[in-house]
């Protein structure tokens, strides 16, 4: 079964950009997408994501709520935090949900790349 990373944003316009963008940096890998939690407990049911990048802000739920679900669908799938939200607060309780990592999305461009490969590196290994 081929790789799949899961993005999960609300807003149609980063999702679609940061979608485009994971699939030329890893052109073997499946990307899909969801709006919502909603989406995205469907979306795990239906494809099993190797991987998820999820933003704090969700219509209806949050991406901290959204985390800890599914780790606990799929606890060893890593699970990346995308957010605007910064502050410690907001770290520090992805991370206990079960994030492995939070990366600004004023970083993305610096760190998301990297952070993925080596997320599905150690997941090869």
């Amino acid at each position: 079964m081929a790789a799949t990373i899961l993005v999960i944003d609300q807003y149609d316009v980063v999702r679609k950009a940061l979608c485009q963008w994971l699939e030329v940096e890893f052109p073997s890998i499946r990307v899909s997408e969801a709006r919502n939690h909603a989406e995205a407990l469907a979306a795990i049911g239906a494809q099993l994501p190797s991987l998820v990048i999820i933003d704090i802000l969700l219509p209806g739920s949050n991406g901290v709520r959204a985390t800890e679900q599914i780790k606990s669908i799929l606890p060893l799938v890593p699970i990346v935090i995308l957010t605007m939200y910064e502050d410690e607060e907001y770290r520090a309780a992805a991370l206990r949900a079960g994030a492995n990592l939070f990366i600004p999305k004023r970083e993305m461009f610096k760190e998301l790349i990297p952070s993925v490969r080596a997320l599905m590196s150690k997941m090869k290994a």
